[in-house]
């Protein structure tokens, strides 16, 4: 079971990687404003000695992770867009197989195995995660952080020895979760929640829980103590982007963008042509039914007795929707946005993976109820043929939806990213336009269209 998980596991990977690093070089067509605000202020620390922390106050208040991830990378590669774009994507690689492990330690047995590689195939197929990996937003470091920092909490609350180091570890890259992005600033809440569900959910412990969150808690306190500070120093940043797009006069009310979320996730998405497919949902129509099924699976796992680590993985699952927050309340900023609604990831992801668990041993009893063990079952006896022959079928239906669906959604981006109109909403105009000037460089040229060229080369 171990040697085809990490099979599978690799497969989905290379899909992934595939998916995110094909034509690099010429998708997206930008760089639009933002990413070039990005690469000024990644140059900005990278060769001017700039040490921003723990927001760039210019553009509106940017958190700093991105940038300082990006800087060594324009010193040690290329002095170019590309290099952020290839830390996009790379971020976006290991929140791919962070959320692997996550579903894999989440669950016990079987369960963990078939909801770890579930997830991996949604993320890995997600078109708004191909998206964002191939864009140069900051965004793309939420999902990266969440992802490793629940994988090293949960890692710590299941280890028999040294949990502690796990603990310390992810507390850290939970606290420095709050530098990615301004949704982010719900995670630790959620977090927080978590830990106290865990408390009541497993009284039996409370000593070993109690010690393992001052150790985890207290590492993100301390490190997420600088933001809270600034915050508190100065809310005119912190709090100048949220002010704006919260503006219920500018674009919908509050409820009509409740009721804008509810349908994103598999009915009808962000409309913004410059983020998405317009109105694309962020889940295909089958994913959408497992999320639902996954809903009315982990409430029912939720309340009833069972493993305490899993009651708690059901409840965050069952709380990722929530992550939306940021979202919902930005009213004037075009509802529903993918982006804001970043949170979520990667804890939605297990509820389609939980529905979908449930479907496969639905389907799987159909066939052969005597022999099929408990999902928690960890015998270690050789298994009998008819699972092994599971196992071999499990191999090819991962490879088959590993094949048709990276073919579907690849077709899907490069479609999106051709088009005209994105052409030139990403100001991908402009930037030939630069290129042309650098390329036919004399002073006279230089002095006179300066004004049009935008900061992806030194030269310019």
């Amino acid at each position: 079971m171990r040697s085809r998980f990490l099979l599978l596991a690799t497969l989905i990977l290379l899909t992934a990687a595939v998916l995110r690093l094909y034509d690099l070089h010429e998708y997206p067509p930008g760089p639009h404003y933002d990413e070039a605000v990005y690469l000024i202020v990644s140059r900005n620390i990278a060769f001017g000695g700039a040490r921003f922390f723990p927001m760039v106050e210019a553009y509106q208040g940017r958190e700093v992770l991105y940038m300082y991830l990006n800087a060594p990378f324009l010193q040690w590669i290329h002095d170019d867009i590309f290099t952020l774009h290839m830390v996009s994507a790379f971020c976006n690689l290991i929140t791919v197989a962070a959320t692997i492990a996550l579903g894999r330690l989440m669950f016990r047995g079987r369960r963990g195995w078939i909801i770890g590689l579930t997830m991996g195939v949604l993320i890995a197929l997600s078109f708004p995660q191909i998206w964002l990996a191939r864009q140069a937003f900051r965004a793309v470091t939420l999902p990266f952080m969440q992802s490793i920092a629940l994988v090293f909490l949960w890692r710590g609350l299941t280890a028999k020895r040294r949990d502690w180091l796990w603990l310390i570890i992810g507390g850290f890259l939970a606290g420095a979760t709050v530098y990615t992005y301004n949704s982010s600033r719900l995670f630790p809440l959620w977090l927080g929640i978590a830990g106290l569900a865990l408390l009541i959910v497993d009284r039996a412990h409370w000593r070993l829980r109690l010690r393992q969150g001052v150790i985890f808690f207290g590492v993100l306190i301390l490190i997420a103590a600088p933001m809270a500070i600034y915050a508190m120093q100065r809310p005119d940043i912190f709090f100048g982007r949220l002010s704006e797009v919260t503006q219920a006069d500018q674009s919908v009310t509050l409820w009509e963008s409740i009721l804008l979320h509810a349908r994103m996730f598999f009915i009808e998405g962000d409309p913004y042509l410059r983020y998405n497919i317009p109105l694309r949902p962020y889940f295909t129509l089958p994913e959408g039914l497992l999320m639902l099924i996954g809903i009315g699976v982990a409430l029912g796992r939720l309340v009833r007795r069972g493993n305490p680590m899993e009651r708690v993985a059901y409840l965050l699952a069952l709380l990722s929707p929530l992550m939306v927050i940021p979202s919902v309340i930005s009213v004037g900023g075009l509802p529903p946005s993918h982006m804001r609604s970043l949170g979520m990831i990667p804890l939605i992801f297990v509820l389609v993976a939980v529905g979908a668990e449930w479907v496969i041993e639905r389907i799987i009893r159909l066939f052969d109820p005597t022999r099929l063990p408990h999902p928690h079952s960890l015998r270690s006896s050789p298994p009998l043929p008819w699972e092994r022959g599971l196992g071999g079928e499990a191999v090819i239906a991962v490879i088959a939806v590993l094949l048709i669906g990276g073919v579907l959604v690849g077709q899907t981006y490069f479609a999106w990213a051709a088009r005209t109109d994105v052409f030139y909403e990403t100001d991908a105009d402009l930037s030939a336009a630069a290129r042309w000037l650098v390329a036919h460089h004399t002073d006279e040229i230089a002095v006179s269209y300066t004004h049009l060229t935008l900061p992806t080369n030194r030269e310019v």
